[in-house]
């Protein structure tokens, strides 16, 4: 697999012949797109982040990693601060970014990345449930700010869940798009299916 170096962080995704679509449909399984640990104290904002940056539609060629992203908000109600250790690469998201996929209302240029795994830094009012310094993950769709594939993003509380214990964040990163899409799946098979995979 291809990987560009960034600074400290390594940027990889996979290849095929068509370079609007950089990840293998033949694989079907998600990869990574690390952004890597903040060397900087977490628990700080700087006012800008490192995030892989969609300035148009087009191959992968088009993202560019930039370190002058704004930093997001501090959270809101019911938001969270994380800062992002690893981040999942999708299908989706190099559809979207080669124009053929629904943006959802998100304008040029925008941050990629639907699911990202990361530290709690700080979260806002009326959440209770998670505590600054514990590692989560999460499929948050087009409702972080800015988006996973960013040092630090703010999204709602109740799209993130407690990392599982032993899980590498590697691996929590690409768990939520993946699984969701199974659990369809097997939603639309119906309980006879489901009950046979258990």
């Amino acid at each position: 697999m291809p990987s560009v170096r960034v600074g400290d962080h390594v940027v990889t995704a996979g290849t095929t012949a068509d370079r609007n679509f950089p990840l293998s449909a033949k694989a079907r399984r998600t990869h990574r797109l690390r952004i890597g640990r903040c060397s900087r104290d977490e628990s700080r904002h700087a006012g800008a982040v490192r995030a892989a940056v969609v300035p148009r539609h087009g191959p992968a060629e088009v993202i560019e990693v930039r370190d002058d992203w704004p930093e997001p908000d501090p959270p809101g109600p019911d938001e969270v601060l994380v800062v992002v250790h690893s981040a999942g690469l999708n299908p989706s998201d190099a559809k979207i970014r080669a124009g053929g996929g629904r943006l959802g209302g998100v304008e040029l240029p925008y941050v990629s990345g639907r699911e990202a795994a990361g530290r709690v830094v700080e979260v806002g009012q009326g959440v209770d449930w998670l505590k600054p310094g514990q590692e989560v993950f999460a499929f948050f769709g087009w409702g972080a700010h800015p988006g996973g594939h960013a040092e630090r993003l703010v999204v709602a509380a109740s799209a993130l869940a407690l990392s599982p214990l032993g899980v590498p964040v590697n691996e929590a990163a690409g768990l939520p798009q993946a699984g969701l899409t199974a659990l369809q799946g097997l939603e639309v098979l119906g309980p006879r299916w489901a009950s046979a995979c258990w």
